[in-house]
């Protein structure tokens, strides 16, 4: 078969090459799952520069030339999956591939792009692609009619930062005959809801006419009939699979709560939530909002008690608690208030303790780097699947840094250290180092955050037996005593099988290594409590403990 002719190429002016004579690089584009070849896949390589075109590009660059220091070329796979791209120079090339419905695999290996090195033609590489998943379904009434017009949405369960929290992955909207259709999933578990009707907040002027909305509403159900995220079946996506979710709504009369924001600014933009048992139930798409008048409409409301939030960015928030009832509410009054700056001071709990373990062979002298910190407040999760808020700020010994335009709501505070530890912080008369969570009330000043550190602080270094397996990916240090900053979670990247942890608070910890850095819920109490196995190590001030670890957890 003739090859496939080159479509596009990106590249800079390329530089002259040390290396004479130009090669062809070509194979087979397939699917990793089922051996077929794939056509009409992007195929594209790229050349790795050398010193000499990294040099040149560097000269350039300050000539006020930039030119780009590397090769790529791109060509269209054929009707069996092969591609072929000449013209290439001799050097190191990444192959890629791209195409709807699937996802990149490593030729080889199964984890990444393949690795060429091209001194000859070479016409027998091949790229694997994964393919995605596919689920689809049908939503209808409780008589069995179909309904359209209707958002779902797949969720995912995903840990950031040690944290389990949902992430909302895709969506798809029903048709005429209440079918829907979501695509491009890669492997893994989905959780599919319907949310509401499809839309967006409407904004409109003074007293103009709201956009319309439809008289009938349902409470939002998760495929299987759940009602909230934790109760849910989730639906497994493999490579290439297909998997089916249909879903029976329960079609209520509408209602509507009618409204207007105190303390509004004329033209800002508010997001509305309307929460029940931490599900958000009006994710922004049912919402009219005047932005002369601050008068809003939340239509399609299905009778029951809630929790309103209206949010204007990071500037103000109101929260208040409604019953709707079938003939919705009318003239409600809902005030937004100013976010609030919370001062943070920091102050030195004493000098650093002496070290008792020698310094590095290699170092001029021990003098330990400047000790800084940052907090950071989170709001909680929970349920829902809004994307959490953050404040967050970074001080050094003595200090003092603000928190600003923190929203009122309840937060949970973070301390991340670095050259010392925490010994106390204080919010006003609340202990957060004992008990992180904080609650800024609305219209009231909130006290400063005490905060005192000290330089230095314990070691632990540790190695690995040899004959640990699977191979370690992450150490996590959890201390025996309540009052701290928390889990100490970090990558085992140490050399000669080793790594260490730093600036700790004197006290017990139990470790653990664990085989991967990804999907450890350290955050979570109730992870922790399952956890067997860990080696206790004490920890003091200013010295090294060291400890040798033959357990990995998988």
């Amino acid at each position: 078969m003739k090859a496939p002719v080159s479509f596009l190429v990106l590249s800079g002016a390329l530089f002259a090459q040390s290396n004479s004579g130009t090669y062809s690089l070509g194979g087979t584009v397939v699917n990793a799952a089922t051996g077929e070849p794939i056509r009409n896949a992007v195929v594209t390589v790229s050349k790795a520069p050398t010193s000499q075109e990294l040099s040149a590009f560097q000269d350039a660059l300050k000539a006020g030339q930039p030119r780009l220091p590397f090769l790529r070329k791109s060509t269209l796979s054929g009707l069996s999956g092969d591609y072929q791209i000449t013209g290439l120079p001799e050097g190191h090339y990444t192959v890629n591939a791209q195409r709807p419905g699937f996802a990149p695999l490593n030729a080889a290996e199964g984890h990444g792009p393949a690795q060429v090195d091209l001194s000859s033609s070479a016409s027998n590489i091949t790229v694997k692609l994964s393919p995605l998943g596919v689920i689809e379904g049908t939503v209808a009434d409780q008589n069995g009619e179909p309904v359209d017009s209707v958002r779902i949405v797949a969720f995912t369960s995903v840990i950031v930062e040690g944290e389990r929290s949902i992430d909302s992955n895709h969506n798809a909207v029903c048709d005429d005959r209440g079918h829907f259709r979501i695509w491009e999933l890669e492997p893994g578990q989905y959780y599919l809801k319907a949310t509401g009707r499809n839309g967006g907040t409407y904004l409109f002027l003074g007293q103009g006419t709201p956009r319309p909305s439809s008289w009938l509403s349902f409470v939002q159900v998760y495929a299987g009939g759940a009602r909230t995220f934790d109760s849910a079946t989730p639906i497994a996506i493999g490579a290439g699979t297909q998997a089916r979710a249909d879903f029976r709504l329960d079609l209520v009369p509408a209602a509507t709560i009618r409204g207007t924001l105190e303390n509004y600014t004329l033209h800002q933009r508010v997001t509305f939530s309307l929460r029940q048992e931490g599900e958000d139930l009006a994710d922004d798409s049912r919402v009219n909002l005047s932005t002369t008048t601050g008068r809003f409409e939340i239509t399609a409301v299905p009778p029951g008690d809630y929790t309103l939030t209206a949010e204007a960015g990071q500037a103000a928030r109101g929260e208040v608690p409604v019953h709707v009832t079938e003939s919705g509410i009318t003239g409600l009054t809902m005030q937004l208030w100013p976010s609030v700056t919370i001062p943070v001071n920091v102050h030195s709990s004493g000098p650093p303790a002496a070290r008792k373990s020698p310094a590095e062979p290699d170092a001029d002298d021990d003098t330990p780097a400047e000790p800084h910190c940052g907090v950071q407040l989170r709001t909680p999760q929970g349920q829902s699947y809004a994307v959490p808020q953050r404040f967050a700020t970074r001080f050094g010994l003595p200090n003092a840094a603000d928190l600003s335009n923190v929203l009122p709501g309840r937060y949970r505070v973070r301390f991340y250290c670095s050259g010392g530890y925490v010994t106390s912080a204080m919010f006003g008369t609340s202990d957060i180092l004992s008990n992180p969570s904080i609650a800024i009330e609305p219209g009231v000043t909130p006290p400063p955050i005490e905060i005192a550190m000290k330089p230095g602080g314990g070691t632990i270094h540790g190695k690995f037996a040899v004959d640990a397996a699977p191979a370690p990916g992450a150490i996590l240090a959890v201390p025996a005593f309540s009052s701290s900053t928390g889990p100490i979670f970090q990558p085992a990247d140490g050399e000669d099988n080793e790594f260490e942890i730093e600036n700790l608070a004197p006290g017990d910890y139990t470790l653990y290594a664990f085989s991967t850095f990804d999907q450890i819920e350290y955050r979570s109490p109730a992870f922790l409590q399952k956890l067997t196995g860990g080696l206790t190590v004490h920890v003091d001030d200013g010295k090294t403990s060291e400890v040798t670890l033959d357990k990995v957890v998988k």
